[in-house]
C-alpha cells in the first residue's frame, strides 16, 4: 500500500483591490473646465471635489461599479468606473427652494440663515382679496398684528414685535428691492405738502400708506423680520422689524416657447350705508343767509351752521338800499326787495334731499394683467 503524502499550504486568497479612477470635467457647450464637481462613488460617502482645472481623482472601493458627478446649475451625470473617465456635463436651470433675500440683496437658503425670516410668495398675497399689501400680509405671518381702518382704501397698521413705545410707533421699516421706503399714513388735518418729519395732509381723509402705491402682482415675495437682526441689517429704523419686499424681475419662461400669463379681476363698489340728513335748514347762495346780529348778513357772522330759524323760502338780498344821494346805507342791511343779478340770479332756497345718493354710483375696478415671456437653454 503506497501512502503519497501532499503538502499542505495555508494561506488566503488575495484581498480585491481598489480601482484608481482619473479624469476631467468639463461643460458640455463650452467646453471650460467645472472647478467644484462633487464626484462620489455611488452608494458610499467616497467622493471628492474637481479642482480649478475641472480634474479629480480618487479610488473607489471594491465591488462599487458607478460614480456620481453632481453641481449646482448642472445636470447629475451617473457612469461606470473606468480608469479614465472624462465628463461633459450639461447646464441644467435650478429653481432653489426657500429662498430669502438678505439685506444685501443676496439670495440664501432657509436653513442657512442665522436669524429668523418668515416669507410669504406673491402668489400667495394675490389670493388675498385686498388692496392693499400690508393688509394682505394678515394671517400669513406668525405674530404680525394687522389693524385695518374703515376706508377700502386707507391705511393699515402693522406691528411685527409687539408694543414698544407708548406713542403707537411702532411699526416695522419697510425695503422694497434693497431701498427703505416711507410708509407713513397721511391722515392728518388740514392741506399741505410733506415733510421729513410728518407726511402729506389731505384734509383729514386717509389716503393710504406709501407700501399700499405697491400692486401685489409685480411682488415675487415679502420677508418680514422679526428679531434684534432686522436692526443689525438695517440700523435703528429697523428696532421695530423689518418687512423687505423683492419685486419681480426677468425670468426664464417654457424652453420651447413663450409663456403667457393672465390675470383678471373686477371690484364693484356702492355705499352701503348715507347718514339721515336734514331738509329744513341750509345756507343761502353765496353764504347769504338770515342774518343772527342783523350786521352785514349772515356770513359776517362766523357760523353757517344748521341752527336758527327755517328759511323761508325768501331772498335775503344784496343790494344795499340807498338815500336821496345814491350813497347806500349800510346800517339798515340789504334791501331784499331787489334781486342779486350779479350773482347769476339769486332766488330762493330750495331742499334738495337726495343730493348726496345722488351724487354716488357704482364703482367698477378693473385690473387686467399680461406677461408674456419665452427662454432657451442654449
Amino acid at each position: 500500500m503506497l501512502f503519497g503524502l501532499f503538502p499542505v499550504v495555508a494561506g488566503t486568497a488575495p484581498a480585491q483591490e481598489r480601482t484608481h479612477v482619473a479624469g476631467q470635467v468639463q461643460d458640455s457647450s463650452t467646453r471650460n473646465p467645472l472647478p467644484g464637481v462633487r464626484v462620489t462613488v455611488v452608494g458610499t460617502a467616497v467622493g471628492v471635489m474637481t479642482d480649478a482645472s475641472g480634474r479629480y481623482a480618487l479610488d473607489v472601493p471594491a465591488g462599487r461599479d458607478s460614480l456620481s458627478f453632481a453641481r449646482i446649475g448642472y445636470r447629475r451625470v451617473v457612469l461606470a468606473v473606468a480608469p479614465v473617465l472624462n465628463v461633459a456635463m450639461r447646464a441644467q436651470a435650478v429653481e432653489l427652494q426657500e429662498v430669502v433675500t438678505t439685506a444685501l440683496g443676496i439670495e440664501r437658503e432657509q436653513p442657512t440663515l442665522s436669524y429668523a425670516a418668515q416669507t410669504v410668495s406673491g402668489d400667495r398675497l394675490r389670493q388675498v382679496p385686498s388692496t392693499n399689501i400690508v393688509s394682505a400680509l394678515q394671517g400669513n405671518v406668525a405674530g404680525l398684528q394687522v389693524t385695518n381702518t374703515s376706508n377700502p382704501f386707507g391705511s393699515a397698521r402693522v406691528v411685527a414685535r409687539g408694543g414698544g413705545s407708548i406713542l403707537g410707533q411702532n411699526q416695522p421699516l419697510f425695503v422694497v428691492d434693497g431701498i427703505p421706503i416711507d410708509n407713513s399714513a397721511a391722515t392728518n388735518t388740514g392741506y399741505g405738502p410733506a415733510s421729513p418729519n410728518s407726511p402729506a395732509s389731505m384734509g383729514g381723509y386717509d389716503v393710504g400708506n406709501g407700501a399700499a402705491d405697491i400692486d401685489v402682482n409685480n411682488i415675487q415675495s415679502v420677508t418680514v423680520l422679526k428679531g434684534p437682526n432686522a436692526a443689525a441689517l438695517y440700523g435703528s429704523r429697523a428696532s421695530n422689524g423689518a418687512i423687505v419686499i423683492v419685486t419681480k424681475n426677468g425670468r426664464g419662461g417654457p424652453s420651447d416657447g413663450f409663456g403667457v400669463t393672465a390675470t383678471f379681476g373686477t371690484t364693484l363698489e356702492t355705499p352701503l350705508r348715507l347718514p339721515d340728513y336734514q331738509n329744513q335748514y341750509g345756507q343761502g347762495f353765496y353764504g347769504e343767509f338770515d342774518f343772527v346780529d342783523g350786521n352785514f348778513g349772515g356770513k359776517h357772522d362766523g357760523a353757517d351752521e344748521s341752527w336758527g330759524p327755517k328759511l323761508d323760502g325768501r331772498t335775503t338780498g344784496c343790494v344795499y338800499p340807498t338815500d336821496a344821494k345814491g350813497n347806500p346805507i349800510i346800517s339798515g342791511g340789504y334791501d331784499t326787495t331787489k334781486p342779486c343779478r350779479q350773482f347769476f340770479g339769486m332766488g330762493p332756497w330750495a331742499a334738495h334731499p337726495n343730493n348726496v345718493r345722488d351724487f354716488w354710483s357704482t364703482g367698477l375696478v378693473t385690473n387686467l394683467n399680461v406677461a408674456v415671456a419665452r427662454s432657451s437653454e442654449r
